[in-house]
């Protein structure tokens, strides 16, 4: 493909993608509205859909599906790795140890 071509659907893509992400705006669901449909809103949670609770048009909670152990571990790992340095822990430094002697 024509570099000028794939630049043109690139752009496309993103100008699709920051579309779809301006349409889909949180729901917002009154406290009681809320609890009489629980279910309902939690299914919704679990489908990907952010859910803010509201009392007198305060946010009350932000709800989201919830990221799994495993990964919230592989980001906190990855976040690690980004500052860390690798040192050879296996050969003598250059200190002399009463153990060496």
């Amino acid at each position: 493909m024509d570099c000028f071509v794939m630049l043109n659907l690139l752009i496309l893509y993103i100008y699709v993608v920051q579309t779809l992400k301006w349409r889909t705006a949180m729901k917002n669901v009154s406290i009681s509205e809320f609890r009489a449909n629980l279910l309902t809103y939690l299914k919704q949670v679990q489908n990907g859909e952010q859910i803010n609770v509201t009392s007198k048009g305060d946010v009350l909670a932000t709800l989201c599906s919830p990221v799994s152990q495993q990964k919230s571990a592989g980001m906190q790992l990855s976040k690690l790795a980004e500052t860390a340095k690798i040192y050879d822990i296996v050969s003598p430094g250059e200190e002399s140890w009463d153990a060496m002697k």
